[in-house]
């Protein structure tokens, strides 16, 4: 197979030069086109290929064609047909060269709407299963494809969902007055956006110099400006633009400290370390709602406020921080103590989805009777029944016990259609209430999962209906998986990606396929008619 490898600049001949030593019916060519950072090579398996640590990744190619959108998106049909089946994607171009009538945008969008013709499967740019690269250097452009673990995130399955914790922290930053305050201006805004946290308050005490005042402002303004849409351009997620606003110190201090959710910290030479506090801080970041941290500027913060603070901590003891290093050294520190809180105190809730999460068990014989009228099958009662008792296991192997006569084709044909079904009658199914409410109102260390017998695309279409897809961190459906419930391998796959062990986690199902897979894979499991959420606490 041919491979585009990627190298640090500098390194392309040294890694042409390995190569050919290590492998010396390797064909290869370094700096194709000119173009630093790339070397192509053909006859090398691609795990042999990264063994040698220059080599920072090797993309598989599955196609080349000319660099012209029409024969990009004909390539990229081909590719999806080679790689079927998979239910999200994403589609990133490296454009290099100026002779192209087209933007890496234009061809993003392009080659997205041929493969998701073709394939049927969502756009999903944070967790895709599938990610095609285009690579176009000059006039040629190379396909290749990776899975959507391979490809480098900063927030990947594992590790701790840190933004739990920036999305409630709101900055009351002290305004800096003196000479030089625009510039010190840009730089705490471009921290602040950074982190995208909640809120940035900027909160004179007492009366200020306007003009001065106003030059602050100014810089924190670009900062936050300049900041976002360097995130906007990189990041492969919708970025949060944070909000900025002006209160009076004594007012914002008042309000926060008075309300029961809000944690609030002064930053101050005066306080304690954060190893003295951290058991109990731990806990208040973890079950706060707003986590409030006051910063000083040169004259620092009014002492007076010191006495309702939560904490009062001193970062870094025996030094004084600049103003501008305030914001990531203070979100850094919190962080440190969250992702410990976090694993210390981490749950994980896998769920069933037919007959759990939603009431659908009515909804898939209803449309797996509308699939059988479709092809010419005709279903009675007897195995409409048949049909109920198993659902919880995948429909290609319930159609294959209850209808054994009917062909591969036939059975793939059906399955077919009835995902169509499902996928337009999707207002019929009715969401388990409890559950759903659970879920949104769970306190902050849970994390949660699903696991379905049905297929990713369609559980991920019932997600979004019921408004709580970002909040389950993994989804497997039947694709993902090579045996079905009671296999224990989608279960064994989600305590993999998420990191929490065994004893950490519980699986909600209502039938006896889901009670068998959990107890091969060794979590708790509750059946969904005991379901609440004192009897998940007690069990957990």
């Amino acid at each position: 197979m041919l491979l585009i490898a990627k190298t640090k600049k500098e390194f392309e001949y040294i890694v042409e030069s390995i190569i050919k030593e290590k492998f010396p019916h390797a064909k290869v060519i370094a700096r194709p086109k000119g173009y630093l950072g790339l070397v192509i090579v053909e006859g090398v398996d691609k795990r042999e290929l990264e063994e040698i640590p220059e080599i920072e990744r090797a993309i598989p190619i599955y196609a080349c064609c000319k660099a012209n959108l029409d024969e990009i998106a004909q390539a990229c049909e081909k590719v999806a047909k080679q790689v079927m089946p998979f239910s999200s994607f994403a589609v990133r171009t490296t454009r290099r060269g100026k002779e192209h009538e087209f933007t890496s945008i234009d061809c993003d969008r392009v080659a997205g709407a041929k493969i998701k013709e073709v394939s049927k499967a969502d756009v999903d740019l944070e967790k895709p299963e599938k990610v095609f690269l285009i690579e176009i250097i000059n006039e040629t452009c190379y396909i290749g494809v990776l899975i959507g673990d391979e490809i480098k995130r900063k927030y990947v399955p594992g590790k701790t969902d840190i933004s739990k914790l920036l999305r409630k922290v709101v900055i009351v930053q002290l305004p800096y007055l003196e000479a030089g305050a625009k510039e010190l201006g840009e730089r705490i805004g471009r921290a602040a956006q950074s982190f995208e946290i909640k809120e940035l308050v900027i909160a004179p005490c007492g009366k200020v110099n306007a003009f001065e005042l106003l030059q602050f402002l100014r810089g924190i303004a670009i900062g936050v400006k300049a900041r976002y849409e360097v995130q906007e351009r990189i990041y492969p997620r919708k970025v949060r633009r944070i909000n900025v606003t002006l209160q009076s110190m004594y007012e914002v201090f008042r309000d926060k400290s008075e309300r029961k959710k809000s944690l609030v910290i002064i930053t101050d030479p005066l306080g304690d370390e954060i190893a003295k506090v951290k058991e109990k801080l731990k806990q208040d970041l973890l079950w706060k709602d707003e986590v409030v941290i006051f910063i000083g500027a040169r004259e620092g913060l009014p002492k007076g406020l010191f006495r309702k603070a939560d904490y009062v901590i001193d970062l870094a003891p025996y030094i004084t921080f600049a103003t501008e290093l305030a914001i990531p050294s203070c979100i850094t520190a919190l962080i440190d103590v969250y992702e410990e809180a976090y694993r210390e105190n981490a749950k994980l809730v896998i769920f069933d989805l037919d007959g759990t999460l939603v009431e659908s068990v009515d909804f898939h014989v209803k449309t797996f009777e509308e699939a059988c009228r479709r092809i010419g099958i005709e279903i009675d009662e007897r195995l409409k029944e048949e049909f109920r008792k198993r659902v919880g296991k995948r429909f290609e192997e319930i159609v294959s016990e209850i209808l054994p006569s009917l062909s591969g084709e036939e059975v793939e044909r059906l399955s077919k259609i009835k995902l169509e079904l499902s996928e337009k009658l999707l207002e019929e199914i009715k969401p388990n209430e409890r559950i759903i409410e659970f879920i949104r109102d769970a306190p902050e260390n849970y994390e949660f999962a699903l696991f379905s017998s049905s297929s990713k695309k369609f559980v991920m279409k019932v997600l979004e209906k019921l408004g709580i897809r970002e909040k389950f961190r993994v989804v497997i459906g039947k694709e993902n998986v090579r045996e079905g419930k009671p296999s224990p391998e989608g279960a064994l796959k989600i305590l993999e990606k998420t990191g929490i062990g065994k004893e950490n986690a519980m699986y909600v199902g209502d039938s006896e396929y889901d009670r068998q897979a959990a107890e091969k894979a060794g979590v708790k499991f509750l059946h969904v008619k005991d379901f609440s959420e004192e009897k998940i606490k007690r069990m957990f």
